[in-house]
């Protein structure tokens, strides 16, 4: 299962490769005009999968409570999403010291920390490299209840 803001057109190939049918990708969908060109705007046929989103879209899926093992995700965007999950993995892709036009405050690795400590989820730097990525994947996984 692949949960994205980006739009779900944008990811499908990648999923595909992956093994992961259309149906398991919840993204931005987005709508076409008569002529099959995109519009540019998100299809209102599911919730846009941005912050609170992501869990709306979990819900419509079928994935209530803690039935989702594990949740991964790279901003505070995400923070809705892996509440949901047994267990979650905050990656941290960059430092940043601007403020986010979107979330307002900057996402820096520090907050993300901070974030990730406070809600008992998992913290990868992506400093740390894919092996240890792997490793703390395999730990988080583990640590859900059957």
């Amino acid at each position: 299962l692949i949960v994205t803001a980006s739009p779900a057109e944008a990811v499908l190939r990648g999923a595909q490769e992956l093994g992961i049918p259309e149906g398991d990708v919840l993204g931005v969908r987005l709508e076409f005009d008569p002529a099959g060109r995109a519009t540019g705007l998100p299809a209102p046929s599911m919730p846009l999968t941005w912050c609170e989103g992501k869990a709306a879209a979990l819900d419509a899926y079928g994935v209530v409570g803690g039935r989702l093992c594990l949740a991964v995700g790279n901003s505070m965007d995400d923070v809705p999403m892996l509440r949901r999950a047994q267990a979650g993995i905050l990656c941290v892709p960059r430092g940043s010291t601007k403020e986010d036009r979107w979330t307002g405050e900057a996402e820096g690795a520090q907050r993300l920390a901070r974030v990730a400590a406070e809600e008992g989820f998992w913290l990868h730097e992506a400093t740390q490299g894919r092996e240890e990525y792997l490793r703390l994947a395999a730990e988080a996984e583990a640590s859900c209840e059957s």
